[in-house]
This record gives C-alpha cells, structure tokens and sequence, in this order.
C-alpha cells in the first residue's frame, strides 16, 4: 500500500533547518513499521499555505497514494465541511483512498469514522440550533424594548 504523510506545520516548526528532516524521519518510522506500507511522498504546509496539500490531492487523484497519514483532522483541513468535502472526494476515488487522523486514531472509510461524523453532525446540528434560539431571544428582548419607528 502506497503511503504518504501531510502535516500542517506553524512558523517556528519551520525556522529550525533540521525539523523538516527530523519530521520527515519521524513520518518514515511511522508508516515503515507497518510490513504493507510503502512511503512514497512527505507533504507539508506553513500557516495558511495549502500548496502542499494541493499536491498531495493531485498525486492521490492520479492514482500514486492509497493512504494518507496526518496528524489530526484539524490539521487536515479548516473546517467540518471542508473535511467531509475533501474525504468523499477521496472516497469517490477508484480505488478510494483513505485518511489516518494520528490524533483522533481514526481512518476514512471505516465503522469508526461513519460513527464519528454522525456524532458531530448531530452536535453541530444542536449548537446551531441553540445559537439560533440564543439569536432569536436577543431579538425579541430587542423588540421589546425599541419600540417600532416608522
């Protein structure tokens, strides 16, 4: 199985000339101690930069990647939508290729994945729903207290 390694990395990861190897190093140990896995490729960005991952999507859509290891979702992608976004994307893919959340240990595609989504789904679902009912309280008081001006 082909193997490759994203991490999002902040500016003082970057400053010091040795920690891009030692992070590489680092990934190789991790993935190499599985007999199946093959390493074929390191992917980083700094802060916001996404050029990284924008080579690692290319690479795992022209077949070269059957699995990605990362930290964690967050330092995946930005957002829950973006997240599930960009792992259906993965997902469509013939063959599909799945994420490992180092983090969260937890990989696309399986049980335990579907199981946590859902679970966030249902969550964002109830805090949206409490914010708006916070929102809608905040306008009634407001209402209440400023008459209509016509």
């Amino acid at each position: 199985m082909r193997v490759a390694a994203y991490q999002r990395l902040s500016a003082p990861d970057i400053e010091q000339a040795s920690s891009l190897e030692l992070l590489k190093h680092s990934w190789a140990n991790r993935i190499n101690r599985c007999r199946r896995y093959k390493c074929v490729g390191y992917y980083f960005d700094e802060g916001d930069s996404r050029a990284g991952f924008e080579k690692l999507m290319e690479a795992a859509e022209n077949g070269q990647i059957d699995r990605i290891e990362t930290k964690s979702a967050f330092d995946f992608i930005d957002n829950f939508g973006e997240l599930i976004s960009t792992v259906s994307r993965l997902n469509s893919l013939d063959p599909p290729v799945r994420v490992h959340f180092e983090v969260e240990d937890v990989t696309t595609g399986t049980a335990m994945w579907y199981h946590c989504v859902q679970f966030l789904m249902g969550y964002l679902e109830s805090e949206c729903g409490k914010s708006m009912e916070r929102i809608n309280a905040r306008l009634t008081v407001r209402r209440e207290r400023e008459p209509c001006r016509i």
